[in-house]
Order: structure tokens, then C-alpha cells, then sequence
């Protein structure tokens, strides 16, 4: 008989969801280390989640397939190597698809899929081709780890993207920042994250007055993301010397923008402060290090897998919003605060 998480909450005396929360290591809910003990000792006696058999064997047959748009963007590849880390602790092997941004090639890989091997799927961002992802998900159980969408009838584990806009423009305000640009790709069906973090850094302009000395520099096209921020950043600048900070829509077109700011003649983060998105490594190995949002994809990835695995309904439409962090660093001018990522 298979063993489920209700046959360890019943052994440990706790609930369902104490279950999933101590055995993802999930930290929102902060629980005894008595409570903790039972329920791990409950789990390894049941061989259960990470403590099963399973979990050791490296020849299972079963396979999850991890979806991406890119790999040129350094969080991608950064996401992949946490989610095949937590998937081959669970015995699974991994099929690996990059879209490139492409709505046809996400929906040939989705049709494509063997159902009777493919035991979860997963993507790292909000599905292009919709319609054929819901109806997948109706048969293999999914999670998107994009943004939050309600269209999709699957699990989904959310980042705040507009709460991180409005706390990044606030972090810069509040640090005397007064003519801030935000700089970005296209704002499309390709990420709706861009459009919820302007969102986000437009609310808190409004609630200070500052509606007027926010300036946008937006490309009109799919391109480059270093590119789009040097060459955007180096636009706005000549049009507005003024500025004295620049949020770039991730970690990438930061960078590029703050090559730009020291081409243009201005230091960061004396003359213009920056701050990016995505917390990926090349954030803390840049001079300055950028101050950045991070995203808690191994968190998010764990939860993700470890519900997949729990609750085998086909269409689960649960959905979960982490909140975000503000990691901050030399880019923005401020006293760096550390973080450290579970994975």
C-alpha cells in the first residue's frame, strides 16, 4: 500500500500540511523543533517523501519535464540546476525543454509528452501556449512556478511581482532617490512579471506624489536583455540627466544598465543608484554588487515537487503567492545585507 502524507500525520499527530511544511523545510510557518522531530521520525519510519526507498534508487523509470523560455538569461539555468537537484533527491529523472520564447515549440513539446512516463511537469514561467497547457495539466499534474494566472487549473507558486516593484522604487526613495527609470524589454504576453513589477513601482509613485518623476525607458521589441539595458539606459540619460537611479526589469538589463551609467560618464552607485530583479549569481559577483529581489525558486520548486507528489488529482488550481526579498547590496549605495538561499 502506498504510503501517504495523512499516514505520516496520523503517525506524528499532526496535520496534513505540518507534514508538507516541515518536510519541504518550508520556513513561512515557524513550528517547534518537538513537532519538527515527530514528524521526520514519522516520515523515515514509513519510508515516506524524501526518507522512501524511491528516493535512493537512481534507476527510477518515472520522469518530471522542467520547461523554460531561455537560457540566456542566467536565472533559468539557475532555477534548472535547483529543481533537477530536488527532483533527483525524489529519484525522478528530468526532461528538459527550452522554448525560446516560442509558443509552437511549448505546445509540440507539451503534445509530445509520454503520459504513461511523465509523471509532473513544470514551468519556470507562465505558459504561452494556454490552452494547450490546461489541457495537459488535466491529465499530468503541473505546476507553473511563473506568475500567479487563474486561468491555469493546475498548482501555482507565485512571486509577488508587484509587491517586488513597489518595494524596490520605496528602497530607493526612501534612500533619497528622487528621478528613478525603470528600464525593460517589451511589455507582452511573453512576461507578465515586467508588467506586474512596473505595476507595482507605479503604485508607490502614486502614494508619494512622484507619478511625474518616474521615467520609463521601454523597448519595443523582444531583444537582448543586456542590450536593452545599456542601450534604453544610455537613451534616458541623454534625454534626462536628471535621473539618479535605475531599476532594470532583471538582473541582465541592470547590468547592462550600469555599464552604461559608467560609459555615460556617471559612477554607480555615487551618481545613479541600481537595482535589478531575479538574485541570480551574477548579482553578487558584479562590481558593485547589485542589490536585487529574490525570487525563493528553490523554496518554491521544493513545495512545488513535493505537492505534485502528495496529491496526484489531475487539475489541482491551488495557488500560492510568496512574498518577496529585497537583497540588498553596494548598488543602490546602501549597507549590504546578506543572504543566504537554502539550495
Amino acid at each position: 500500500m502506498k504510503v501517504t502524507a495523512a499516514d505520516v500525520a496520523k503517525l506524528a499527530g499532526v496535520s496534513r500540511t505540518t507534514v508538507s511544511l516541515v518536510l519541504t523545510e518550508n520556513t513561512s510557518v515557524v513550528l517547534s523543533e518537538p513537532t519538527k522531530k515527530r514528524v521526520i521520525e514519522a516520515a523515515k519510519q514509513l519510508q515516506y517523501g524524501p526518507f522512501s526507498e524511491k528516493r535512493m534508487s537512481p534507476y527510477s523509470k518515472e520522469f518530471a519535464a522542467v520547461i523554460l523560455p531561455t537560457l540566456l538569461n542566467p536565472f533559468y539555468p539557475e532555477s534548472l540546476n535547483s529543481i533537477t537537484s530536488i527532483l533527483s533527491d525524489y529519484g525522478y529523472k528530468t526532461l528538459i525543454h527550452c522554448t525560446n520564447k516560442n509558443a509552437d515549440s511549448e505546445k509540440a513539446f507539451l503534445k509530445g509528452l509520454d503520459k504513461r512516463s511523465v509523471k509532473m511537469i513544470l514551468f519556470t514561467y507562465t505558459p504561452l501556449a494556454r490552452e494547450t497547457a490546461k489541457a495537459v495539466a488535466g491529465q499530468i499534474p503541473t505546476c507553473v512556478l511563473g506568475e500567479l494566472n487563474f486561468s491555469m487549473s493546475c498548482l501555482n507558486i507565485a512571486l509577488d511581482s508587484e509587491n517586488a516593484g513597489y518595494r524596490t522604487i520605496k528602497h530607493l526613495w526612501e534612500s533619497g532617490r528622487r528621478k528613478i527609470c525603470f528600464v525593460s524589454n517589451g511589455l507582452n504576453s511573453l512576461s507578465l512579471s515586467r508588467k506586474k513589477r512596473l505595476d507595482g513601482i507605479k503604485k508607490y509613485a502614486a502614494e508619494v506624489g512622484a507619478a511625474d518623476s518616474l521615467f520609463l525607458a521601454i523597448e519595443d521589441k523582444e531583444s537582448d536583455e543586456y542590450e536593452t539595458g545599456y542601450r534604453q539606459t544610455l537613451a534616458a540619460l541623454a534625454k534626462n540627466p536628471e535621473i539618479d537611479a535605475v531599476i532594470g526589469v532583471n538582473d541582465l538589463v541592470a547590468i547592462g544598465a550600469m555599464n552604461a551609467i559608467r560609459d555615460h560618464g556617471a559612477e554607480v552607485p555615487g551618481d545613479i543608484a541600481v537595482v535589478g530583479f531575479d538574485n541570480s549569481k551574477l548579482a553578487s559577483h558584479y562590481t558593485p554588487k547589485l542589490t536585487s529581489v529574490e525570487h525563493h525558486i528553490y523554496d518554491r520548486a521544493k513545495l512545488a515537487i513535493a505537492t505534485l507528489l502528495d496529491d496526484k488529482r489531475k487539475a489541482m488550481s491551488k495557488k500560492i503567492i510568496y512574498e518577496t526579498t529585497l537583497v540588498i547590496r553596494e548598488s543602490s549605495g546602501q549597507t549590504p545585507v546578506e543572504f543566504s538561499a537554502l539550495s
